[in-house]
């Protein structure tokens, strides 16, 4: 089966919304990671089981340690509709701040019967986990009539 798998969009929830800066998040963020798929299939529908790998990020070629799979339950798509596809993790520390997604999926084939291995995807620093939050904002001069 032959997919597009578009880039993650990464974004913080609930209270966290408002700390969360661009792609850069505090530990002890929920992050919603959502990941646009499309099928591209002669059959009118097919099954998959999508995972996603959540890796620290590394100075070499290649991630670093891994932080957390997380399997998504079996559902249905469709030919030609992107289907987005949301999983939910806990910003962690770790030893380094950039990480690395890897979206992967099985698809059943009605031929044989079989789970088999379908498109994946890998993404490098796709984002960042911060320890702090800093504040810089300067007050602005009103301007008043003399």
């Amino acid at each position: 089966m032959e997919a597009t798998i578009d880039r993650p969009v990464i974004r913080a929830l609930g209270a966290y919304q408002a700390q969360a800066a661009g792609d850069h998040f505090l530990v002890g963020t929920t992050v919603a990671i959502t990941v646009g798929i499309t099928p591209h299939t002669n059959d009118s529908q097919v099954a998959v089981r999508p995972h996603l790998k959540i890796y620290e990020g590394s100075i070499l070629s290649g991630h670093g340690s891994l932080i957390q799979q997380i399997d998504y339950p079996e559902i249905v798509l469709y030919p030609e509709v992107t289907t987005g596809i949301s999983f939910i993790h806990v910003v962690t520390a770790g030893s380094i701040d950039r990480r690395d997604v890897n979206f992967f999926m099985e698809y059943y084939n009605r031929n044989t019967g079989e789970w088999k291995s379908g498109p994946s995807k890998e993404w490098d620093d796709n984002w960042y986990r911060d320890l702090y939050t800093y504040s810089f904002d300067v007050a602005q001069p009103v301007p008043s009539q003399a």
